[in-house]
């Protein structure tokens, strides 16, 4: 009855991203986000680009992006997301 949510850096960024989600409301309570990346919020539409070119430096397409990312190893999505 009583969550708080808490990340710092990249995690400080994933709290804010939570505090702007309709989808997560009444999940938590309470959050701290402490110091987060400055420039890490997108539009849906910056998100969906940086979506398709991640699955698509992973050989992948919609289709088959989730079984993808699922088996990848984490180094392969790494190097996949620098690459975007």
């Amino acid at each position: 009855d009583n969550i708080t949510v808490w990340g710092q850096s990249a995690g400080a960024s994933a709290v804010l991203n939570h505090l702007a989600m309709p989808a997560t409301k009444g999940l938590f309570h309470r959050a701290i986000a402490q110091s987060p990346v400055a420039d890490a919020v997108r539009t849906p539409e910056q998100a969906a680009e940086t979506a398709r070119r991640c699955i698509a430096a992973l050989h992948a397409d919609p289709a088959t992006a989730a079984d993808v990312l699922r088996n990848a190893p984490a180094a392969a999505i790494t190097s996949a997301a620098i690459q975007v």
